[in-house]
């Protein structure tokens, strides 16, 4: 089974926000929160996240543990896990679109590709092999 990285996307419209007990969770499991990294919304006893892009914070591992324990279902019902591909985790070749609040991964296939290939190039560079024998493997990636 091919591996997959957990992220946490807002699943809701507006901002992306966590309840005070998301909050609290996330402190007492040893998360730095610094006072000005959560606002208080508008809407009582939520917080929005605002120190830093909330990109920052969707593999945070503590607050995966939250979600998946069911710990957020009644006060947290916007924040749901999705998975990638470990593969596209690992070389940033996705991005998360948002609209209006609503979030959603977008993977970025070709960026993959051309990442894979530019790999496979550096490996044939340094092959013990000739360099015409190391030109024919490149051109082959270019035809």
């Amino acid at each position: 089974m091919e591996d997959k990285v957990p992220l946490v996307l807002y699943r809701g419209y507006g901002s992306f926000s966590i309840s005070k007990k998301c909050r609290d969770y996330l402190i007492e499991n040893n998360v730095e929160i610094k006072d000005d990294t959560f606002v208080k919304s508008y809407k009582e006893g939520y917080f929005l996240l605002c120190e830093f892009s909330p990109d920052d914070f969707k593999d945070n591992k503590v607050l995966i543990e939250y979600i998946s324990k069911g710990l957020g279902k009644e006060t947290d019902p916007f924040l749901k896990i999705l998975y990638i591909s470990k593969e596209y985790y690992d070389n940033n070749c996705y991005h998360i679109h948002e609209y209006d609040g609503f979030e959603s991964i977008i993977l970025e296939k070709e960026k993959l590709i051309e990442i894979k290939k530019n790999n496979n190039i550096k490996e044939i560079l340094y092959l013990d092999i000739s360099d015409s024998e190391k030109i024919s493997k490149i051109k082959l990636y270019f035809d």
